[in-house]
């Protein structure tokens, strides 16, 4: 008797403690809630088995609660799964420059005149390749050179340039930044032996599993959704030395593979800060550019705007002619 008296004194505290949580949640969640159309849709290829959709073109419509539209864009691909923009087909063949990053190389949110690779191909007169993916993670960007994606869809005098925002430092160890795509290839270093897998799954057996659970578990818990972000398995410090390492393995696999020139940049619209840049010095050399953070395009969206595109096209042709 005692004993059930306990279990539901006990039971009474988990349920009051979750329903303080969950409404915790809600307010703060509810302070930035929004949704999108076709916002982040994927084709499959045999090597990375997601990639952006091939020979596409659709609108992408993001909602949210103070502004009722914050985008209504069009995308388009190529037949590569690389977003194209209007000028790209009267361009020289001859040495392109490749741009590499996450969504903010993408130009999520941007119509395709919009994007980093629109004013670049004006500063420079050459032909560029997007291949911005949202999400992406360093895992993903060294996937394409070591499975020799690249290597297959460009001449071998193609320049490239990475562009990293901090965000980026952040997922590629389990994390709850990392969890866009399971199934992309992963590497980690193994008592100093640097070991590439077909998945986080492989990668990442127990660490993917409770990730996995936790993003079905945010589907129906605000406290999650609000939290989103801030769990991790690994320190700030593990984080950015593998992303260190990655960028030296890129680099190292580009040398192999292309004769042009490969430049990291900092993406000034996500900075380093002094500690970061102090870890990542120890492996790989990356530009910091002297530009401001751009303003965003809503209250519900924290990426770069066309202007600001516009305006580190101008920073990067500098360097890059």
């Amino acid at each position: 008797m005692k004993g059930t008296r306990l279990f539901g004194t006990w039971s009474l505290v988990l349920s009051s403690l979750i329903i303080f949580l969950e409404l915790v949640g809600y307010f703060i969640f509810e302070k930035n809630p929004s949704y999108c159309d076709h916002c982040s849709r994927y084709g499959k290829t045999e090597k990375l088995r997601f990639w952006n959709p091939s020979h596409e073109t659709f609108k992408a419509t993001k909602y949210c609660k103070k502004e009722k539209v914050c985008f209504s864009v069009q995308y388009t691909f190529d037949a590569f799964g690389r977003r194209v923009h209007s000028f790209e087909n009267k361009s020289s063949q001859d040495n392109p420059v490749a741009l590499l990053g996450d969504s903010f190389v993408f130009g999520y949110g941007l119509q395709d005149s919009e994007t980093l690779a629109f004013y670049l191909h004006k500063s420079l007169k050459r032909r560029i390749y997007n291949y911005g993916h949202s999400g992406a993670d360093l895992n993903l960007i060294y996937a394409l050179f070591n499975k020799e994606i690249l290597k297959s869809q460009l001449p071998k005098s193609t320049d490239m340039v990475l562009m990293i925002p901090q965000i980026v430092l952040y997922r590629n160890l389990p994390s709850s930044n990392y969890i866009h795509n399971f199934k992309w290839p992963h590497c980690r270093m193994i008592k100093n032996i640097w070991k590439c897998f077909d998945s986080a799954w492989s990668a990442y057996p127990w660490q993917a599993k409770i990730l996995y659970l936790f993003e079905k578990l945010k589907k129906v818990s605000f406290f999650l959704k609000a939290i989103d972000g801030r769990m991790s398995f690994y320190s700030m410090e593990e984080h950015v030395r593998i992303s260190g390492v990655y960028l030296r393995k890129i680099k190292e696999k580009y040398e192999e593979q292309f004769d042009g020139k490969l430049k990291i940049f900092a993406h000034p619209h996500g900075p380093f800060d002094a500690h970061e840049k102090r870890i990542l010095q120890n492996e790989v050399e990356v530009h910091y550019l002297p530009i401001g953070k751009g303003n965003n395009l809503c209250d519900c969206d924290q990426h770069p705007d066309a202007s600001f595109n516009k305006t580190l096209s101008t920073e990067l042709a500098k360097v890059l002619n």
